[in-house]
């Protein structure tokens, strides 16, 4: 279980009430362990769903139109993100509210008060154990707009917007301009795996207005990026879903899937993830489909798409990064 869980789990009075809000991050795995009538919003699909299976009242959304007496944030690594959380659940804190921050010391909980304060608010330390801490919020009171947390840049004709979390926030990262610079002109139905903000997804749309887009990711702020850059760039071939990998995607048989694969989870490098995508990928493709993948230098994805291609080979490589060509998926069941 998550280490900020088993810490929460010293405080059942906190969770009791249904006018407490836990707001999570990443991995929600340990909220079967926690006891209460809470509240969740969820910054992930994943954690939505699970928490939706738990029988609690879930939000994938900041179209939260009640107030909460308590609200208790789980600190997310991009620190920017936890900002924006800050300010968004005080807009939803009752005028006695409390406003809690958990999180782990890894994850950076300690830099909290520090970064808090350069927005005049005042974080105080209840409790530190576990490697966690546990602070109070005070001062966050007030009307959020979500607006005010959006990056704007540009790459060609294309305006790319992204809000907090959101990889690769305010410019195009060195894998995914590889991967642009190796891609031909592509047609029929694509999917962007991983979409992030959109930007593969989007240029492959503006290049082939006749393709079929379909951008996936887990991420709510991911989400909301991708539809409002589709949406700013007028490109109508484009549908959007959040979903958590691709094992409950509609049967569909792509032409080509175009992906900057997440290999992190939480704080830890996680290659077995980004080997089940591949896989997963390969079973949704057309026999003849295509896919390119951004990969680091040191990641050996090649054996595991032999498995699962006829012809694999790498087609690019620049400052790290490897674009990996793989073709023909063998017939899965």
């Amino acid at each position: 279980m998550k280490q900020t869980f088993e810490f929460l789990c010293r405080f059942p009075e906190w969770l009791a009430s249904d006018q407490t809000l836990l707001i999570l991050d990443e991995d929600a795995e340990g909220l079967v362990n926690l006891a209460g009538n809470f509240d969740v919003m969820a910054l992930h699909q994943h954690n939505h769903e699970h928490a939706k299976q738990l029988g609690r009242t879930s939000y994938f959304s900041f179209d939260i139109r009640q107030t909460y007496q308590r609200i208790i944030i789980d600190w997310p690594k991009a620190k920017r993100l936890g900002e924006l959380l800050v300010a968004f659940a005080g807009s939803l804190l009752a005028p006695d509210g409390e406003l809690l921050v958990i999180g782990s010391n890894k994850g950076g909980i300690k830099s909290v008060a520090k970064r808090l304060k350069e927005s005049e608010l005042s974080a105080d330390k209840l409790e530190s154990a576990n490697h966690c801490s546990l602070l109070r919020i005070d001062g966050t009171h007030g009307e959020f707009n979500l607006d005010d947390w959006w990056q704007s840049w540009s790459i060609d004709s294309l305006r790319i917007s992204t809000l907090p979390g959101v990889f690769s926030a305010n410019k195009l990262d060195k894998g995914t301009s590889l991967l642009l610079a190796s891609l031909p002109t592509l047609a029929g139905d694509v999917m962007d795996f991983g979409c992030g903000c959109g930007v593969i997804g989007l240029s492959v749309a503006k290049q082939s207005p006749d393709a079929n887009l379909t951008l996936v990711d887990n991420s709510l702020m991911a989400v909301l990026s991708a539809r409002r850059n589709a949406e700013q760039n007028e490109l109508s071939n484009i549908t959007i879903v959040a979903r958590n990998g691709l094992r409950n995607h509609p049967k569909a048989r792509f032409r080509h899937i175009v992906t900057n694969p997440p290999f992190h989870e939480g704080l830890r490098t996680n290659i077995d993830m980004s080997k089940a995508f591949l896989s997963d990928m390969a079973k949704l493709m057309h026999l003849k489909g295509q896919l390119w993948a951004v990969a680091n230098e040191f990641l050996a994805y090649e054996e595991t798409l032999n498995h699962y291609f006829k012809m694999v080979k790498p087609i690019a490589r620049e400052s790290g990064f490897k674009i990996l060509h793989a073709q023909a998926p063998y017939i899965q069941k």
